[in-house]
């Protein structure tokens, strides 16, 4: 499936920020107001073009949270993207 093919969403996870993968996510979320995403990815965002307020969820590495009957687990990933540079 491609990006521009999804629809309807509920939830989209975006698990880490890497930017050849993390910008369909967040086009999705703009178009579905679907969003799920880490402490990293929400603030460069919605600096960018995704207004947060109640879809997004800023979790750290072991939060946790339910969401419409599913619970979200964050785990460590032993790397960053570099995403962040680009609130500069």
């Amino acid at each position: 499936m491609k990006r521009n093919e999804v629809e309807e969403a509920d939830i989209v996870i975006s698990s880490h920020g890497y930017d050849d993968h993390v910008w369909d996510a967040v086009e999705n979320c703009h178009r579905t107001e679907a969003f799920f995403g880490n402490y990293e990815i929400c603030p460069v965002a919605q600096a960018h073009v995704l207004e947060l307020n109640d879809h997004a969820f800023l979790l750290n590495p072991d939060d946790s949270i339910d969401l419409a009957d599913v619970q979200i687990n964050s785990v460590q990933a032993f790397h960053n993207s570099g995403l962040l540079s680009l609130l500069n």
